[in-house]
């Protein structure tokens, strides 16, 4: 009798403890794509390794979901459990990120492109332009290239009846742009920004892309 009872119950819990186990599981999801250099349509990003962390409704982190490493094509292709939060960051540390991401759910780009350089147009709003046509608008940004230096780009004698755009090559990360108008609103020294009157940030993702801000003065 002990024995009949013993190949009962030994299934029966054998049985019950899988099924714990299977409630448990959380849902997996598939994290895939390719990296090309959309400056010269070529793999970009060989054999590197990029971080996935989980970020809540305001950007802040949460989480890190993991890292992977992309093949020598570019390819990569990353498997995660659900998690909380409401976007995936993924970068390498040094100047590649991309934001806002979707979170539990497969998610494939193919390619993505990541680039060398970007081409950011800016497109300045001189329709509430109250100075006179004499002042000199400023606009500065920092060249990655060269460190924490800000290359000042100035408009002189601006022509208010018109807008004017500005074409700047960058490399493909968040920046800032420096605006102001006239010296009193905008100093410099040694090329680098002392006093700036605002501050824009923008996002470059790179070519083929043209990336375009609007300031309005």
């Amino acid at each position: 009798m002990k024995t009949l009872l013993k190949l009962i119950i030994i299934p029966f819990g054998l049985s019950f403890i899988l099924n714990s186990c299977k409630k448990e599981e959380k849902p997996e999801f598939i994290f895939k794509g390719q990296f090309i250099n959309g400056t010269t349509m070529k793999p970009t990003r060989t054999k590197e390794t990029m971080t996935l962390t989980a970020k809540d409704s305001r950007g802040k982190f949460l989480s890190t979901i993991g890292t992977f490493t992309t093949d020598e094509f570019g390819k990569f292709e990353f498997k995660y459990q659900q998690q909380k939060g409401n976007s995936i960051t993924m970068e390498d540390g040094f100047f590649g990120r991309f934001e806002n991401l979707p979170i539990n759910q497969n998610f494939e780009r193919n390619p993505w492109f990541f680039s060398d350089w970007g081409t950011l147009k800016l497109k300045i709003d001189l329709s509430n332009y109250t100075h006179t046509v004499s002042d000199t608008l400023f606009i500065g940004y920092i060249s990655s290239l060269i460190g924490s230096a800000e290359v000042i780009s100035i408009i002189s004698q601006p022509t208010l009846n018109n807008n004017i755009t500005q074409k700047l090559r960058l490399l493909p990360i968040d920046q800032y742009i420096f605006m102001g108008v006239g010296a009193k609103n905008f100093k410099t020294e040694n090329d680098k920004i002392k006093y700036y009157e605002k501050r824009l940030k923008i996002n470059i993702k790179g070519d083929p892309f043209v990336d375009s801000t609007t300031f309005i003065y």
